[in-house]
């Protein structure tokens, strides 16, 4: 098409090559994406895979491939693309935990056991995000020596949701500790009859005061 267009000294030339160096940037552009962007399938299936409560040891190498996306993909060293992927990263461990969780059983299972499950997405959430925060300071290990290092700094933006739901997980561990103070002690009235089911909320009989609570 460029050749007939300057056969006839169309006035159009210029703007048609404009456009078509733009697509092919937008090809390499994607070509590399894509090249990258293929390491992170089998960690993300492996992690996808696994039963929450074992997928701690999954979640270095996951992170050790973002970095080495970051250091090496030429078009997706933009903190924006980065923050993405990490929420979608992010948005997947929180999509496990609640299915681990199981919020029906989970209500109606003994207070004990209920919280050691809590517990664990607790621990394994914030392994995640201390791996994640020991990654990003130590990047200059994914650059050749002299390279300059480009760093980041979006924890904020990344860890938003996941702090939400961590957040409600510690008033769950809170009203649960509680709970089982309760049932260790002189059992009162209050808590006659209690399961996670009543954690939320957890509403004492008028006039009764449940120690810890």
């Amino acid at each position: 098409m460029l050749e007939v267009l300057e056969r006839v000294q169309s006035i159009y030339v210029p703007a048609f090559q404009s456009m078509l160096q733009d697509v092919e940037a937008a090809l390499r552009e994607a070509q590399d994406i894509d090249l990258h962007l293929t390491a992170l399938q089998q960690p993300l299936e492996q992690v996808e895979a696994a039963e929450f409560s074992t997928v701690q040891p999954l979640l270095v190498p996951l992170l050790h491939v973002v970095c080495c996306i970051w250091a090496s993909c030429q078009h997706y060293c933009v903190p924006l693309r980065l923050v993405v992927l990490l929420q979608e990263i992010c948005n997947l461990l929180i999509q496990q935990a609640v299915v681990y969780l199981s919020p029906e059983d989970l209500l109606k299972g003994e207070v004990e056991e209920s919280l050691g499950k809590v517990q664990t997405v607790f621990d394994i959430l914030n392994a995640f995000k201390g791996a994640l925060e020991e990654r990003r300071a130590n990047l200059q290990v994914y650059y050749e020596p002299g390279q300059p290092v480009r760093s980041w700094d979006s924890s904020r933006l990344v860890f938003a949701r996941l702090d939400s739901f961590l957040q409600r997980l510690g008033m769950v561990k809170v009203r649960g500790t509680a709970a089982i103070n309760c049932l260790a002690g002189t059992f009162p009235p209050c808590c006659q009859g209690i399961s996670l089911c009543s954690l939320v909320p957890l509403t004492p009989r008028p006039g009764i005061v449940c120690p810890g609570l």
